[in-house]
């Protein structure tokens, strides 16, 4: 974590030639964007535009690229997704998307040549069916109690790791309408290692934050401003709302 918050996130990979390096961005250059993306030019340039003025992408002249050193190009795309606002309301979404899976001539991409034992596991990745699963076996032992629980969001999260002045070289997109190259300087959407990075500044977040939680005093810490008074009231359910009723669990729960 400190390497992460001093030096940025950093994602080393096995070696390409580089004459193999050169002719992918060659590639890279020729084929353009995905279809979601070539399809709506305007949004794709909303999307980079909002990143660029938020400090999470820098642009240079897509002629400049070519000097500079082990430059990698991924392809963008728009992915249509879905969020739920306050009232549970289903939005539609639009999420600007690097496909650093996308394998040119060298059938080496840069997801292909990370490895990932050179990152902590990913602990967070299967959090969302294990508390189901759990809510569905304390339902099961408590048919007649209300289930608690607390849900944080990260607001930006991935937006919130800056990556490695060498991993920005490697991931790299460009709008061939602007003339431009975009280097990111954050976590992407579609590489490899981003979730485990993520994953080692959420961890203790959320430690600090069931710490606080717990404490009979939130004055404890150092910092004046984590106070209890700051934190959000509880919300509860009204007492009428009915109770879910749970299906049985293939596996035994403890």
């Amino acid at each position: 974590m400190e390497s992460i918050l001093t030096r940025g996130s950093f994602s080393p990979l096995e070696d390409l030639d580089e004459n193999l390096r050169q002719q992918d961005l060659e590639e890279a250059l020729a084929f353009g964007n995905h279809k979601g993306a070539q399809k709506n030019p305007m949004r794709l340039r909303e999307l980079v535009e909002k990143d660029v003025i938020h400090g999470y992408g820098l642009p240079l002249p897509l002629y400049k690229i070519r000097t500079l050193p082990d430059l990698i190009l991924a392809p963008m795309n728009i992915a249509l997704q879905n969020i739920i606002d306050e009232q549970g309301q289903i939005i539609d979404k639009e999420r600007l998307t690097h496909d650093q899976s996308y394998e040119w001539g060298s059938g080496c991409s840069v997801n292909n040549r990370v490895n990932l034992n050179d990152f902590l596991p990913c602990m967070f990745g299967k959090a969302l069916l294990r508390m189901v699963n759990w809510a569905i076996a304390a339902r099961l032992k408590y048919p007649n109690q209300r289930i608690y629980a607390t849900k944080i969001d990260f607001k930006s999260a991935f937006w919130r790791c800056h990556l490695n002045a060498k991993t920005t070289l490697q991931t790299c997109t460009y709008l061939p309408v602007e003339n431009l190259s975009i280097v990111s300087l954050c976590l992407s959407f579609g590489g490899r290692p981003c979730p485990q990075e993520r994953g080692v500044l959420a961890e203790p977040i959320c430690n600090l934050t069931n710490t606080l939680l717990k404490s009979n005093d939130g004055t404890r810490t150092s910092s004046p401003h984590l106070t209890k008074n700051l934190y959000p009231k509880n919300s509860l359910f009204e007492t009428t709302s009915p109770l879910g009723k749970q299906d049985n669990l293939r596996l035994r729960s403890p």
